[in-house]
């Protein structure tokens, strides 16, 4: 069982040099047959044909594929933030198709699901969502839908499981801050690398891609001048001597300038994150962990929803996500 966030590799070092120097690895071909994810990173415009092809389609047919609905939404002033990947392509690496995607992250708020919901239904995505009164009830967070091959995660919380997060999300984290493209917002930089470790972090193992990322927020925050907001935002989601281990990390293993003084400020705070990491191990732990973190009502309707699902023998709350063979694999 793994207990901690491990340590990025020498193939996810190197594609953060190239990521940062805006041209190829010269070790591009030796590091990407070692982890096949970061080719298009290593290799950027002296990938080959193939590949670089095969990725560039992909990145293109994951935008084209989500307008139509945002469009819809944007007519009806409902607002909708990038996440992950789908912001980080365009915003932290030399060019969109070179971070690898396997879908489309949404942030919504959670009073708008049902419209955004909607308006991916209408234009042909079809909902696979977990018992419904777990997710208006905030019990769960996201909803996943499809088209074809391509699939999007609708998010109303960095964590499935919101009750698992032992503090609270900063309040202004969906503020209408900067559109990126017609309807599409983008989270401040420190709110940007507080979600991402949050999601690093209920992850085991972590895809070095993730690494590249986590670094490139914080060298975002620290251009910002942010440090001292990130901090107070990443304390108080009960998380911060987590999420200090892993900054400290990327300052000592990629070389980033993350101030001492953050690190050492966030590992003073106390790790309220027991049952978050439990979580992460996955195998059945992240149900159990939520039953167990949940208060009141809540407790007693997941309680009663796990125990129906075993009862009816339905699958799990978590959607199964369809494996589709490619050439390279995204996220």
């Amino acid at each position: 069982m793994s207990t901690g966030p491990g340590q990025p590799s020498e193939a996810a070092i190197e594609a953060l040099a190239a990521a940062r120097a805006s041209r190829p690895s010269p070790r591009a071909a030796a590091l990407a047959g070692a982890d096949p994810d970061l080719a298009p990173l290593l290799f950027q415009q002296e990938a080959p044909p193939a590949l670089r092809l095969s990725a560039a389609a992909w990145w293109d047919m994951l935008v084209e594929s989500v307008s139509a609905p945002i469009a819809i939404l944007r007519s009806q002033g409902v607002p909708v933030w990038a996440w992950k990947g789908f912001v980080y392509a365009r915003t932290l690496y030399p060019a969109p198709w070179t971070r690898p995607m396997r879908d489309v992250d949404l942030l919504v708020r959670r009073v708008d699901f049902d419209a955004v919901t909607n308006s991916f239904v209408s234009t042909g995505w079809s909902a696979t969502s977990p018992i419904r009164p777990l997710l208006t009830s905030g019990i769960v967070s996201s909803i996943t839908l499809s088209r074809g091959v391509a699939m999007v995660d609708l998010h109303s919380s960095p964590s499935y499981f919101p009750c698992l997060i032992p503090g609270v999300l900063p309040p202004d984290l969906l503020e209408l801050r900067e559109e990126i493209s017609p309807g599409l917002y983008r989270l401040s930089p420190e709110h940007s690398l507080a979600t991402s470790a949050i999601h690093f972090l209920s992850h085991r193992p972590p895809r070095q891609i993730w690494w590249v990322d986590l670094a490139l927020l914080s060298e975002a925050v620290g251009r910002e001048g942010s440090w001292m907001a990130f901090s107070h935002c990443a304390c108080r989601t009960g998380l911060g001597n987590r999420i200090g281990s892993v900054l400290s990390i990327i300052r000592n293993s990629m070389g980033i300038r993350v101030p001492r003084e953050v690190t050492d400020a966030l590992s003073r705070s106390s790790d309220r994150g027991r049952l978050f990491g439990l979580a992460a191990e996955g195998r059945g732990r992240p149900s159990v962990s939520a039953a167990l973190c949940s208060r009141g009502w809540q407790k007693a309707s997941f309680v009663a929803a796990l125990l129906y699902r075993a009862a009816m023998r339905l699958p799990a709350s978590r959607p199964e996500r369809t494996t589709v063979r490619r050439d390279i694999e995204h996220d």
